[in-house]
């Protein structure tokens, strides 16, 4: 099953490339992890259009366990999350250095009685609850992304969400760091397959790292 499964992906896009209009002088599938779409890979891609209008796009918003597989299976040339899996032809760097760190939406209360536990990942949720220990019981849990930042806003409660995201939030004071809990190292990574165009790659990790700051 699996030989056959991969000789219909190749197909598929084989098809797919030698139907793109003349304009088009390569082709780039990109997935990413939804939280790094909004502020992350739709700007990157708004500019890429204008700046490469010869790269047709397929791009893709997705959980990272299916993001490492299509990228594995050589469905995805690129692709940017934050828990990436280590494998053979598959390049591997840290966009933007990051952390999750505790913010509340009431700070005048204590952060454990109004606690959400967000999902960002199994390797995330392990190091959170090494550095923290037993975390407060709730019941709610959320995988929801940039999303985060709203449900905080607007239904109130105190989660780990990453820094670089809640910036804004922070500055217009909806959201406060809570003081004294240890952060979380959380960083965005780039992946690619080695045999993709080193120009295009160049191009693509540049456009990332100035919208990624």
């Amino acid at each position: 099953m699996e030989p056959a499964q991969a000789m219909v992906r190749a197909w598929e896009i084989g098809h797919s490339r030698v139907n793109l209009p003349a304009r088009y002088h390569h082709s780039l599938r990109i997935g990413g992890q939804h939280a790094l779409w909004p502020t992350l890979l739709i700007p990157m891609l708004n500019e890429l259009t204008h700046a490469r209008p010869d790269i047709a796009v397929r791009a893709s918003a997705a959980a990272p366990a299916q993001i490492n597989r299509a990228l594995a299976d050589g469905e995805l040339d690129m692709a940017f999350l934050y828990d990436p899996v280590l494998r053979n032809g598959i390049r591997i760097e840290q966009l933007v250095a990051d952390r999750l760190v505790l913010v509340s939406s009431m700070p005048e209360r204590e952060w454990r009685d109004i606690f959400v536990h967000f999902d960002w990942g199994e390797s995330a949720n392990a190091e959170i609850r090494a550095r923290m220990g037993d975390l407060p019981p709730t019941g709610i849990e959320l995988e929801l992304g940039i999303l985060s930042l709203e449900w905080l806003t607007s239904a109130g409660g105190a989660g780990f969400v990453p820094e670089r995201m809640a910036t804004r939030h922070l500055h217009e004071g909806k959201l406060a760091i809570v003081e004294g809990v240890p952060s979380v190292e959380f960083s965005p990574f780039i992946c690619w397959r080695a045999s993709l165009d080193a120009t295009i790659c160049e191009a693509l990790i540049a456009l990332a790292r100035r919208h990624g700051t």
